[in-house]
């Protein structure tokens, strides 16, 4: 009772600086300004993901758990298609460009299953590399968007430069950047 569910099964603390940057483009901001420091200051930081993401809840009615799970869909399409393109560049046959995909989006270790809810307190919980290294996208799609999202860029960019996209790929690493999110740019004035 008087408890509600945020939408995040892990890294609540991460999350919770990730909804305070939606929250401030979601109320009218397009810098953000840095809520983790005492010093004053004006909004000077910029996110490509947090703007269009605290943007988007104003269309969802302000919720900014709808905006990430939003995010979340969309990144796992984004992703799935960039690895199933991926894949038809440089595999033969279908069968092959499956099974591929799903053991890119599904593989990687067993790390993620204690984060799924219901199973936590059956199984202990334990740590993997590539949990923790941001390598495995099944993870990401049970906990942060944004590093799916981040790879899903990734991925569409490899794809571009294997076509011989250059200037699409140059704008999607560009992109990539702009959402990464322990990336913020800072703009000043002197």
């Amino acid at each position: 009772p008087g408890t509600r569910f945020e939408g995040m099964l892990s890294f609540e603390a991460d999350f919770h600086s990730y909804l305070a940057f939606m929250r401030q483009a979601r109320d009218g901001g397009w810098l953000f300004y840095n809520p983790f420091t005492s010093e004053p200051h004006r909004p000077a930081l910029f996110n490509l993901e947090w703007l269009i993401f605290g943007k988007l809840a104003i269309v969802l009615g302000g919720s900014l758990e709808a905006a990430l799970h939003v995010e979340r869909i969309g990144s796992i399409f984004l992703l799935a298609c960039g690895v199933y393109r991926l894949c038809a560049l440089v595999l033969q046959t279908v069968w092959m460009r499956r099974l591929t995909m799903v053991f890119v989006l599904l593989g990687g270790g067993l790390g993620w299953i204690p984060h799924v809810p219901g199973v936590r307190s059956v199984v202990p919980h334990f740590t993997t590399p590539d949990m923790y290294m941001g390598l495995h996208p099944f993870f990401w799609m049970l906990l942060q968007p944004h590093f799916l999202l981040a790879q899903a860029l990734a991925v569409w960019t490899m794809v571009m430069v294997l076509e011989g996209r250059y200037r699409w790929a140059g704008l999607l690493l560009a992109v990539t950047g702009a959402v990464r999110p322990s990336t913020c740019y800072s703009f000043r004035r002197r």
